[in-house]
């Protein structure tokens, strides 16, 4: 939104600057005759010509030649007895232009503008026009003060003065004053202005849509309303107001109504209005931008990798055609290319800024390679782009759930929830989302709820070995064994080299003979010891993550009561990553503890909190609370569960976010054609006749630091 203000502002301030350049001045001023007698020998064409020349030397900023021609022109106009006041305004103009202010007042000065009662009016618009504010209030206010009959023009004055030495609450009051007498489009511009920059984008659109509506031939006010609208993605607001939006056939009415289309998913639509946009101008790089964005929205991949290509053969340096084809080669699944296409287009600066699917591509590359950090942060600044952000904050579930440490990290399983929650909003029926809200819940020990999701993931379409292997695990958690073992029995047989799914089987088998113990310490477990022993050994084969599963075999024994034999097991593990390392001192500590070595239990659980440096396994610290309270304690050591760490092998769903058509379009800066299609706020004269007085802070100019309060009359209806 901070670049549609900032291009408001400067197209607002070219238009006054051209209305000061290029266009006749509107004010009444008498009409001299060119001096007939013959021994002047001057024509007024002759004025006329220096005087034009001096305009076009001012427009090239040529000011030595502009200072030349006046002179010259001053020299016919002081033979010919010609109006002098133009001369003295252009004047003014190079004077300002140079900086000389209070030259330029002072040249301002000489002006005759005394036509009527009109007189100061006059003064104070040539002031406005050549950026002498303070001078230009001053005028305005004794106007007021002098008749009413120019009170709207005035107030108008006072609030643009204002408005540009940055008084945006005092300009607001004045614009406020010149609506209530006369509702003028170039009026609630003004206020346009004042909102962006005070960043209040729903007044500022209101405006705009005031001005529209009443005057849908306003191509200013017109293309402003509409982009604001895409940027904030209000595209049922801006198809209500198509009929009123364009009415021309100009490169930028093509534009604007392709992005707008593009925007709420016509595309074959929106391609017929970037051809007509090309046929009007093939060599502006807008429209191909949108073509290319119209073939990837339907999937037409080669086609749009042609058009980036060649808008990037012409322009290396475009920062859309980049995007682009990074989206198509993260479709082609090469993403390395993908990558180095989307950092380029951050990289070369000017304000660009990544789509939403762009983000959410780039975040999936990084998935791809196990940088979380990476993806985190691009999922998270997808967020700020779009308001259909589903899958940004499925993102960043993802990224919270691929970390070993997820189960026992209260604060991820939170926050994962609730992303995944958020991302279920915007699409109720995924499967995707349905698996990973389940395994969130699953991670907060809601085993019944995650069961309902992980089975309605299946009904979704979800009969992939992830969501049967997230089912057998929560139903594992729930008692429910015979129903474990049968899906993991049929998720190995379709996967038979993953390595975690018999992990996963090993953990069943394991979690059966805690279950049986607790309930029986006498129980034959010899059967359920020999599978786990048996899965357990068929994932160790496959030698990927023999430490993880080394660890895992070690916590079955130990729920087996098997202790000397648990401890034997993490023993023989002399290589593990900082996360694992840290869980197999805690599980020593957990069979010391157990078995009655409370000291030697809390050693190892400090231990392992040394060596979990980042508190990624938060349970370590539960334990040695329960060591802790275990010396003071009067309950048996035998009655004290200390917690284990065990590692799952949970669905990794590789992250392939869907397409929401929500890539970058270049808005197109409106063109002003004529000056006439923005009428000139000075032509309305209104009377008011009821007024009270009040006061307003007159600004600083850059020469001037003195700040007073200048009594004003405003129109109280």
């Amino acid at each position: 939104m901070k670049s549609i203000a900032l291009s408001f502002l400067f197209v607002i301030l070219i238009y006054f600057q051209a209305a000061a350049q290029f266009s006749s001045i509107s004010i009444v001023k008498k009409n001299h005759a060119c001096s007939e007698a013959d021994s002047i020998g001057i024509c007024k064409h002759e004025y006329m010509k220096y005087s034009n020349e001096s305009v076009m030397a001012i427009k090239r900023a040529d000011f030595a030649k502009a200072e030349r021609k006046i002179h010259r022109a001053i020299s016919k106009a002081n033979n010919s007895n010609v109006e002098m006041d133009t001369l003295y305004y252009l004047n003014a103009q190079i004077l300002a232009a140079k900086g000389e202010y209070i030259n330029a007042d002072e040249m301002i000065s000489r002006m005759q503008v005394n036509v009527g009662d009109f007189s100061l009016y006059n003064a104070g618009i040539y002031a406005l026009k050549i950026g002498l504010y303070e001078k230009a209030i001053n005028c305005f206010v004794e106007q007021l003060a002098a008749t009413r009959i120019l009170s709207h023009e005035c107030h108008w004055g006072i609030g643009y003065a204002l408005l540009q030495c940055g008084q945006y609450e005092e300009a607001q009051v004045e614009m406020l004053a010149a609506l209530k007498i006369h509702d003028n489009p170039n009026v609630r511009l003004g206020l346009v202005e004042i909102y962006m920059h005070e960043n209040k984008i729903d007044e500022a659109t209101q405006q705009l849509k005031s001005v529209v509506m009443k005057d849908p031939s306003n191509r200013l006010a017109r293309f402003y309303l509409i982009s604001m609208l895409l940027n904030q993605k209000k595209l049922l607001c801006t198809t209500e107001l198509l009929s009123f939006l364009i009415l021309d056939n100009s490169y930028e009415a093509m534009i604007t109504k392709g992005n707008l289309l593009y925007r709420s998913g016509k595309y074959i639509s929106a391609e017929d209005f970037y051809k007509r946009a090309l046929n009007l101008s093939d060599s502006r790089i807008d429209a191909k931008i949108g073509l290319g964005n119209v073939c990837l929205a339907r999937n037409k991949n080669d086609e749009a990798e042609n058009i980036f290509l060649k808008i990037i053969s012409e322009d290396s340096t475009n920062q859309y055609a980049l995007e682009g084809l990074g989206v198509v080669n993260y479709r082609k699944s090469n993403f390395s290319s993908a990558l180095y296409n989307f950092k380029m287009a951050e990289l070369l600066g000017k304000g660009f800024k990544l789509s939403y699917d762009a983000l959410l591509y780039e975040g999936s590359i990084y998935l791809h390679h196990y940088d979380f950090k990476n993806a985190y942060i691009c999922f998270n600044l997808a967020i700020r782009r779009s308001n259909n952000n589903g899958w940004a904050h499925a993102g960043i579930g993802f990224c919270l759930i691929n970390g070993r440490n997820f189960l026992y990290s209260k604060v991820l399983i939170r926050k994962a929830k609730k992303e995944f929650t958020i991302a279920l909003r915007c699409d109720k029926k995924n499967p995707v989302l349905l698996n990973y809200i389940g395994i969130a819940e699953y991670g907060a020990h809601l085993y019944k709820d995650a069961i309902k999701h992980f089975e309605m993931a299946i009904n979704k379409g979800a009969s992939d070995t992830t969501a049967l292997n997230a089912l057998a695990m929560a139903y594992c958690k729930v008692g429910q064994f015979d129903k474990a073992r049968e899906i993991m029995a049929l998720v190995c047989k379709m996967a038979p080299t993953n390595f975690g799914f018999w992990n996963n089987s090993a953990i069943v088998e394991s979690d059966y003979l805690n279950h049986v113990l607790e309930n029986d310490p006498e129980a034959n477990i010899e059967e359920a010891l020999k599978k786990m022993d048996k899965f357990y050994d068929i994932a160790l084969t496959m030698k990927t993550d023999t430490a993880v599963i080394l660890n895992n075999k070690g916590v079955g024994y130990f729920l087996a009561h098997r202790y000397d034999t648990a401890r034997s097991i993490y023993n023989t593990i002399t290589t593990a990553d900082t996360m694992v390392r840290a869980a197999i001192i805690n599980n020593i500590g957990v069979v010391f503890a157990t078995t009655g070595n409370l000291d030697m239990g809390k050693t190892n659980f400090q231990n392992a909190n040394t060596i979990d440096a980042n508190d990624d396994l938060s349970v370590i610290d539960i334990n040695i609370d329960l060591a802790n309270q275990n010396l003071f304690s009067l309950a048996p050591w035998k009655e004290k569960k200390y917690y284990y760490i065990l590692f799952y092998y949970l669905p990794s769903i590789p992250f392939a976010p869907q397409f929401n058509n929500e890539m970058n379009v270049p808005l197109v800066k409106a063109n002003i054609a004529s000056p006439n299609e923005v009428p000139e706020v000075f032509r309305y004269n209104y009377h008011c006749n009821e007024h009270v007085s009040y006061k307003v802070k007159v600004c600083r100019s850059p020469k001037q630091k003195k700040i007073r309060l200048t009594p004003v009359d405003a129109c109280s209806h």
